[in-house]
């Protein structure tokens, strides 16, 4: 198994994978620098709880 933190030489192109983990890394740092789990998130369209159409409820 190849460890992922070894130090890059400037000869060696980094491989995809490792760049991969690098930006989840920092989009995670992000996220959690504007509060994580404690941010709301934005309105579902349909939460589930109101009807999708317009139809009356007792409606055929």
């Amino acid at each position: 198994m190849q460890c992922r933190y070894a130090l890059q030489n400037d000869d060696v192109p980094v491989a995809a994978n490792q760049l991969w983990h690098a930006q989840r890394q920092v989009d995670f740092l992000a996220w959690l620098d504007k509060g994580g789990f404690t941010q709301t998130d934005r309105p579902k369209e349909n939460s589930g709880i109101a009807p999708l159409s317009s139809t009356p409820a007792g409606a055929v």
